[in-house]
């Protein structure tokens, strides 16, 4: 074992959306794979055709990549040594009967023909006796199978179609032995186990079968997997010794269950949904398993998690590291993931901990990264329907190659892919550095183009169109755009418009440059430019107050439009004529205020941390003033302004947040509230 490499498999069964302890179980196999630079492989357990359901397995597939634990090998992740990696193809090769022949070539498995009646009846008669009827040494001498009845009644059974099982014979009083990586020595007597069904007369063997069968196929050589799966690991023992694989037979590890808030019983999507949690890693919408009707869940991504917090908690549910350390990069969880250091009881979930991994990881995200997340939402509210648009034009230019000795029809834009061989290049490339430093300067966050797609897969320089486009859709790249902003590609989410198709005849080598016009546009705000610089300093002031990127904007809305309420406990205690008055005069006080706006958005948007503390210091100082013209003890009004401002009694710092408005903005905000509050 020491000299063989390390490969590991997560092996779900496409029965329904994958649950957060599938996906911890994935993220184990993914840690101890890369820590020990192994492989990682994805394979699709589909033997229970009964229970399949359409959309899971790409469900499972997408599930892993927004979670960044993706194999290097497996079903949607590109075919390695062992392909195929889904069991029903590899039933309809053939894999598994042979496997299952030799299991009774060598007296370790037999037939069975007993009808589902009949195994009913014999549970009946048994429940009579107040027993539980199983399958096993004891009991199969009494049914009907190879071992009670004769070879030429077994051949004469098959050979005219009659339906049967393979099933395991399992060993007579013996104890069988296995050395569990996360519990230590298990024993189980074989009088504790029945004979199980491996394989089907239509071809299909079961889970028992195709499990053993593939992890020697594939050359695992550890077997991390749910606690649920260990009642079954003595037979997988059994089996590996039947088939004589007893020397390259993988080392067990049973992980712990995650465990419901309180402790009691395993985590389920009724815990979720009762509690008010997800479960599932992304929401959707899939089969029930049982009566086939659709059920709606919902998910971490759409939640507003970060998959970075996700699978870092994920992580601690079950395992700890070898100091008191929480936050870790998935570099940091290679390094430190052991089994030795996962847990034999189960773990209890923690909604409210969940939280606050992502409201860590929120806060080390740059403000510019935060401002490219919330751009989607910002384009979607309400305060911004029918916001005048006005930009710049640049030339978008994609080049086709076809290298190949065939014409090609390019569909771009619509629901065809490109031909296998071509290649739509950018033109042009810059960093991602070089992208944020020229949106410090240029207003470009909604671009309408020409073309695009719902969805597309990038490698290098080559572009793949891969699905039906519609109307609107956020795409996280931006590929072609020349003069200012030259071919970029970058993690911000910029809502792209498509307007026509386009079809051309690509001849054999030929290379074909398509032009087309880009606009890059801003939205007007209350006089001003909602610029990059300025959701990103939204996101500076707010980014200590929330847990996910989404409450920036619902917590922050009086960044982008006035309060049409206010803090009515703020209001009831503070606001009185003499209240009044001094808002009146503070009003007044912006309005007489020498500042410029540009020239405040200057000092707010340098890189100079000292010129935001410089700016917010003009507008302090202005209220201070104003205050001790009027008698008026600062503290008692404070929280009053910034109810008028923003209509709520608390939030970012508070003249930070005023000069970020402007003294326009605010001097318009105050007489509102003087016109409004009674």
């Amino acid at each position: 074992m020491e000299n063989r490499r390390v490969r590991v498999r997560f092996a779900p069964s496409p029965t329904g959306p994958l649950h957060m302890g599938g996906v911890r179980t994935a993220l184990y196999n993914y840690l101890f794979a890369k820590k020990h630079g192994g492989d990682f492989i994805l394979r699709i357990e589909d033997t229970d055709q009964e229970r399949f359901v359409p959309g899971a397995e790409e469900y499972i597939i997408e599930a892993l990549k927004w979670c960044g634990i993706e194999p290097n090998e497996g079903v949607g992740f590109g075919d390695g040594p062992c392909a195929p990696y889904k069991q029903s193809v590899r039933k309809e090769q053939g894999v598994y009967e042979e496997y299952a022949k030799k299991l009774i070539d060598s007296g370790n498995a037999y037939y069975a023909f007993d009808t589902k009646e009949e195994l009913d009846e014999q549970r009946e008669r048994y429940e009579k006796m107040k027993k539980t009827f199983a399958y096993n040494g004891l009991t199969r001498q009494e049914l009907k199978n190879s071992l009670t009845l004769s070879e030429d009644e077994v051949n004469r059974r098959i050979a005219a179609g009659e339906p049967y099982v393979v099933r395991t014979k399992i060993p007579r009083n013996e104890e069988v032995r296995f050395n569990d990586l996360i519990r230590g020595w298990v024993v189980v007597h074989t009088s504790q186990l029945d004979d199980k069904v491996l394989f089907k007369s239509d071809g299909m063997p079961t889970y028992h079968l195709a499990n053993i069968v593939d992890d020697y196929s594939m050359k695992i050589t550890h077997v991390i997997r749910g606690e649920e799966w260990l009642p079954s690991a003595p037979l997988h023992v059994l089996l590996y010794r039947f088939l004589g694989w007893e020397d390259v037979m993988p080392q067990f590890s049973h992980l712990p269950l995650l465990l419901r808030p309180d402790g009691n019983g395993k985590l389920s999507k009724r815990d979720g949904d009762r509690l008010g949690f997800p479960v599932f890693p992304l929401s959707g919408t899939l089969p029930d398993v049982k009566t086939g009707q659709p059920e709606i869940f919902t998910g971490y991504r759409e939640s507003g998690y970060f998959p970075e917090a996700f699978i870092n908690m994920l992580a601690l549910l079950g395992w700890h590291s070898s100091g008191n350390q929480e936050i870790f990069s998935k570099e940091e969880l290679i390094q430190e993931f052991s089994l030795e250091r996962v847990s034999k009881s189960g773990a209890k979930f923690d909604a409210e901990k969940t939280k606050w991994f992502n409201q860590q990881y929120l806060r080390m995200k740059t403000d510019l990264e935060l401002a490219f997340e919330i751009l989607p939402q910002v384009y979607q509210e309400s305060f911004l329907k029918n916001t005048p648009l006005s930009g710049t034009r640049y030339d978008l230019q994609l080049r086709i190659s076809n290298p190949t000795t065939e014409k090609k029809t390019v569909r771009l834009f619509a629901n065809e892919s490109i031909p296998e061989g071509v290649i739509v290049e950018r033109s042009a490339q810059i960093s991602y550095e070089t992208f944020k430093n020229t949106l410090r300067s240029e207003p470009s966050i909604l671009v309408a183009l020409n073309y695009h797609s719902s969805s597309h897969k990038q490698l290098g320089n080559e572009l793949t169109l891969k699905s039906p486009w519609s109307e609107e859709v956020f795409l996280p790249v931006v590929h072609s755009i020349n003069s200012k902003i030259p071919v970029v590609e970058f993690p911000v989410n910029v809502m792209l418009h498509a307007q026509t198709s386009f079809q051309t005849v690509v001849e054999p080598g030929e290379n074909i440059a398509l032009n087309f016009e880009a606009f890059s546009t801003h939205c007007s705000r209350q006089g001003g430019n909602l610029h990059i610089n300025y959701l990103q300093e939204v996101c500076r002031l707010m980014k200590e107050k929330v847990t996910f990127t989404s409450e920036i904007i619902r917590d922050g809305r009086f960044f982008f439009e006035a309060p049409i309420s206010y803090d009515d406990t703020v209001i009831k205690k503070r606001w009185n004529p003499s209240s009044k008055l001094f808002i009146e005069a503070l009003r007044d006080a912006y309005a007489a205020f020498d500042a410029n706006d540009d020239q405040i958005k200057e000092m707010i948007y340098s890189p100079d941390s000292g010129n935001r503390v410089v700016a917010a210091a003009l507008f302090e100082g202005v209220f201070k003033n104003t205050a001790e013209a009027t008698g008026t003890n600062p503290g008692s009004v404070m929280q009053l302004f910034r109810v008028c401002v923003s209509g709520a009694g608390g939030g970012p710092v508070l003249f930070e947040m005023v000069a970020l408005l402007g003294k326009d903005v605010v001097v318009q905000r105050l007489d509102r509230a003087v016109n409004s509050i009674s």
